[in-house]
């Protein structure tokens, strides 16, 4: 007899490209991506599914219109970034450190480093893909709230209007 799964959940995903009727003020013959989420039941079978399946078209999300809204994403994006960056600057010194310090007590002399300066590198460089993926994550969220779009500048989101360009 053969063992249950071991794992309690499953799914499948299919994806392929399929043809049909164009979307609402489309072009006809149009061709489009379909994809399908399938989930499994505890024996490993899929669920079971009708010979054909009528799909809804799903298409880009709709900007949003609230400029707060656009500013906080844009605010959460830029934080991962620098976040990232200031991350990379300090894994990147770490085997310069590193270098520093097995030459230093080679030679003999003190060392002249800041106490938390390599525990501080070997941490930014552990963070990085932690970093990386919150800046993913971040720029995820800002294209779903600006319809898949980049985001307006950053004095649109704090002034509501292009900058003045000289006295009333």
């Amino acid at each position: 007899m053969p063992s249950p799964p071991a794992k309690r959940q499953a799914r499948v995903l299919l994806a392929c490209a399929t043809s049909g009727p164009a979307l609402k003020d489309g072009v006809t013959g149009r061709n489009y991506l379909c994809t399908l989420d399938f989930a499994l039941d505890r024996g490993g079978r899929l669920a079971a599914v009708p010979r054909e399946l009528v799909l809804d078209p799903v298409g880009p999300p709709a900007p949003s219109t609230s400029h707060d809204q656009l500013a906080a994403a844009q605010t959460k994006a830029d934080t991962a970034r620098v976040q990232l960056g200031n991350d990379r600057k300090l894994a990147d010194e770490l085997q310069s450190t590193v270098n520093y310090l097995i030459n230093t007590r080679d030679r003999g002399a003190t060392f002249n480093l800041p106490a938390n300066s390599l525990p501080e590198k070997y941490a930014a460089q552990a963070r990085l893909g932690q970093n990386q993926a919150q800046v993913a994550v971040e720029e995820a969220e800002l294209a779903a709230v600006s319809g898949g779009l980049k985001a307006p500048p950053r004095w649109w989101c704090r002034c509501r209007g292009p900058p003045s360009t000289g006295p009333d």
